[in-house]
């Protein structure tokens, strides 16, 4: 008797970005359309793609008039989005990272907007690493044109509704460079030494390692990823923030991830929703997370689609025999 809302992240989870970057087999697809046609079932894309890689997703599979983008930054609701200001980058920040650009230590940085992307970069050295501009995705996500990409020296706009901020990290500093590549926390601390900033002004951030294509710069370069802390913004509440403009009576709230490490950590959904029903799929997040309800261990493609198949089964024969919903 109650609406499911089931969130799902994309990458690596419905997507296989092993066959495609934005590939879901046929048969998972169709269930997905079938379940989408479902009076009160909710499937919500739940993803660390920002707009532009969301659209990529959708141009090629389907249409989603509710979604969670960025890890809870944007939240698109009947077809129109909303910005959580809690995952905006303060404008003083953004200045600090102007600094680093002018003075080379940053040879360009990539912001990510409620609108897009955005490259600024040096205008001495950022061109040196103009190979590595927008690597940190599939090209193909952007299509025929490019995001803009601008010299500081004659930038001269503000940019707004910044949650994402990524930029590359030469070997020389090597603080930050050793702790992106070991993927340890506390990153955040050396970039400070580089901006030359006090901690207290980035408390609420944290700097973390983002993957990027181009093998030419592996082990060469690293990437960091900046943005607010997940106490601030996260998957999680961006759910939250969905439930409360959907205005839904108490509804079974289901999440699937893949992962409960790294850049994007699934299971932070389970600390804002206690009643989330959390379930991993596939090899790539540790078997002993006491947040985690159901493990799916095995090919990633094959578990995903049973466990929509079951769903819809489900929601099928609750339709039939009602009484199942009370007496299981």
């Amino acid at each position: 008797g109650k609406d499911i809302v089931l969130s799902m992240d994309l990458d690596n989870t419905l997507v296989n970005r092993d066959k495609g970057d934005n590939y879901i087999p046929e048969e998972t697809l169709e269930i997905v359309k079938l379940l989408k046609q479902e009076r009160g079932f909710y499937l919500i894309p739940n993803t660390g793609r920002d707009i532009i890689g969301f659209e990529s997703f959708m141009k090629e599979n389907m249409n989603f008039s509710d979604a969670i983008l960025g890890s809870g930054s944007l939240i698109k609701i009947d077809n129109r989005y909303i910005f959580d200001a809690n995952s905006e980058i303060e404008r003083p920040i953004i200045e600090l990272l102007f600094e680093g650009i002018k003075n080379g230590d940053l040879p360009f940085v990539d912001f990510t907007h409620k609108d897009g992307r955005l490259i600024i970069y040096n205008d001495n050295n950022g061109l040196e690493l103009k190979d590595l501009f927008f690597s940190q995705n599939p090209r193909s996500w952007f299509g025929e044109k490019l995001p803009p990409i601008v010299a500081l020296s004659v930038f001269n706009k503000k940019i707004d509704f910044v949650f994402r901020i990524e930029f590359p990290i030469l070997p020389k500093y090597k603080e930050l460079f050793d702790e992106l590549i070991n993927r340890r926390e506390n990153g955040i601390i050396y970039l400070a030494d580089i901006l030359k900033a006090s901690m207290n002004k980035l408390d609420n951030y944290t700097v973390k390692r983002k993957a990027f294509f181009n093998e030419e710069y592996k082990g060469k370069i690293a990437f960091a990823r900046f943005e607010k802390h997940t106490d601030l913004s996260s998957k999680g509440h961006g759910i939250k923030i969905w439930l409360s403009e959907k205005k839904l009576d108490n509804p079974t709230v289901i999440h699937v991830g893949d992962q409960d490490y790294g850049v994007i950590n699934d299971t932070l959904v389970k600390t804002e929703l206690p009643d989330a029903r959390l379930i991993m799929v596939g090899d790539r997040c540790r078997r002993d997370n006491p947040l985690v309800d159901l493990y799916l261990i095995g090919d990633v493609d094959t578990e995903v689609r049973e466990l929509l198949k079951s769903l819809y089964l489900l929601i099928k024969s609750q339709a039939i025999y009602p009484k199942l919903l009370t007496n299981p």
